[in-house]
């Protein structure tokens, strides 16, 4: 979930189109003036550094979210209620209500439907916990978001994979 969130940010559409031609154009005046490789060594090791560090983020990830999960197990247990006014989430701690004005978009992947309630956050059911009642979700979503929900499979139909 976390990558697809990261994808929404300003930043990454910049990154994916123009992030590695950027990257790549020290390399491309070497070889057009036949700079020597000890020009563009400390590039490299830049280069590197970099790509390892990103390459950490979700291992952290998922790290800090074990680690919340450990600290908070009341949150391992969430139940879910779709309602007419919004969607009802509660743990035995806490309760939150989202009414669908506030769901900006709804997507679905193979694992998850995600509703965003703003570009860099969501609320996310997965789909194995749907279960049987996956396609009355899917419908219910389309019902209540209209071209919100553009996201979400149309019911009794399965993505092409």
């Amino acid at each position: 979930m976390a990558t697809l969130v990261e994808r929404r940010t300003r930043g990454a559409l910049f990154w994916r189109w123009l992030g590695l031609p950027f990257l790549l154009v020290p390399f491309a005046l070497a070889l057009a003036f036949r700079w020597p490789f000890s020009i563009l060594w400390p590039y490299v090791i830049v280069l590197a550094l970099a790509a390892a560090a990103s390459s950490l983020v979700p291992i952290l990830r998922r790290r800090q979210a074990a680690r919340i999960l450990a600290e908070m197990p009341h949150l391992r247990e969430v139940s879910y209620r779709f309602e007419e006014t919004g969607i009802g989430l509660s743990t035995s701690v806490t309760n939150a209500a989202i009414a669908w004005a506030g769901i900006t978009e709804a997507t679905e992947t193979d694992e998850l439907f995600l509703m965003f309630v703003g570009r860099r956050f969501a609320y996310y059911v997965p789909v194995r916990v749907a279960g049987p009642r996956a396609d009355e979700l899917r419908r219910f979503l389309h019902l209540h978001l209209g071209e919100r929900a553009a996201g979400v499979h149309a019911p009794n139909t399965r993505p092409v994979t």
